[in-house]
């Protein structure tokens, strides 16, 4: 609940407070407050981001570990209420803490999504490789037809990623059901995954067709025109 323990945003909360002699952390009802702690001596000042790191690292194998960057910010989500205890959402991400879900197990939960992307961007890769023809004619291709040729490479790469990526969060949502709800069986890394690819779809959907179209239509017009003559 101390925002200075943030790995990502505690360089810069971490320093302010080295730096004033403060402690700037969430209380729980959500309430951010700065408490006045001891001064550090000038000359150290200067070494503030340092002693930040230093203590950082100093916590990556202690039992509750380095939480995930921006989960402290979740205890301003006083609301919700889950479960027989009737938890807010703020609740439960401060018990998933407590209970292991940390940078660690996020780094460890990563793994899937690493395997999921590796293999899908390699076959990609691979299916994508052109002989030493289509190497030569691609020379003389206009530039809009290789253009219309990397739009399509790129959007058959985000399908596959956003299918592979919901087929693996289906799997975790499965995992979640099985462990009656648990929280702690949420894949982040996933999820985030998804909604990334998800992204990228919307936009490749909602993207302006009109060259595109323009071009294609040229080229029928070319073919058809070709048979006429």
């Amino acid at each position: 609940m101390s925002l200075g323990h943030d790995p990502l945003f505690g360089l810069i909360f971490g320093t302010l407070d080295i730096l004033n002699g403060t402690l700037t952390a969430f209380d729980t009802n959500g309430k951010l407050h700065i408490l006045k702690t001891f001064d550090i001596l000038t000359a150290d000042k200067a070494f503030a981001p340092l002693i930040w790191l230093g203590h950082i690292v100093s916590d990556v194998c202690t039992k509750a570990g380095i939480p995930i960057p921006g989960w402290g910010f979740l205890q301003l989500l006083q609301f919700g209420s889950f479960g027989s205890n009737q938890k807010t959402i703020a609740d439960i991400s401060g018990w998933m803490y407590l209970n292991g879900y940390d940078l660690r197990h996020f780094i460890t939960m990563s793994t899937s999504v690493a395997v999921i992307e590796l293999i899908v961007r390699g076959y990609h890769y691979l299916s994508c490789l052109e002989n030493q023809e289509q190497l030569q004619n691609f020379k003389h291709t206009s530039i809009g037809l290789s253009e219309i040729a990397k739009i399509k490479s790129n959007l058959k790469l985000h399908k596959m990623l956003f299918l592979a990526h919901g087929m693996a969060a289906s799997g975790n949502l499965l995992k979640i059901f099985i462990y009656s709800g648990n929280p702690v069986a949420i894949n982040l890394p996933q999820w985030l995954s998804l909604m990334k690819e998800s992204v990228h779809i919307i936009q490749a959907s909602a993207r302006d067709t009109t060259s595109e179209k323009i071009i294609r239509n040229r080229e029928k017009i070319n073919e058809v025109w070709k048979e006429i003559m």
